[in-house]
């Protein structure tokens, strides 16, 4: 698997946008529970839960994401691809705690295809 921007030359591959899903069902929610606690005062703490779980368990979601992208390359047997559906940071901070050699730099380019 290859993060990087689609200038820099690696090889692309068509992947289902299944992260878009997810935030737009996250949205969906956060935006009803706003509108129930309108009515209905006590789903404030529900809003305020449910915003409370997606921030402890963003690292847990975001790895499993990455994760799934990875055994699907594996299985279709592609060395790279570009992720447009994920976000640099997120995919670059995963590879840093699962291992990849990183420069020391913050933005360095030869960070760009990390696995």
């Amino acid at each position: 698997m290859t993060v990087s921007p689609p200038l820099r030359g690696c090889k692309s591959a068509r992947v289902p946008d299944v992260t878009r899903k997810i935030k737009g069902i996250t949205m969906l929610v956060i935006i009803a529970l706003i509108i129930i606690s309108i009515f209905f005062p006590p789903a404030w703490l529900a809003l305020a839960a449910y915003i409370v779980y997606l921030v402890l368990t963003k690292k847990q979601r975001r790895n499993r994401v990455i994760m799934f992208e990875i055994q699907k390359l594996i299985v279709t047997g592609q060395e790279e691809a570009i992720l447009k559906h994920l976000y640099y940071d997120a995919t670059k901070s995963f590879a840093a705690e699962h291992g990849a050699s990183m420069s020391p730099y913050k933005n360095d380019p030869a960070d760009d295809c990390l696995m």
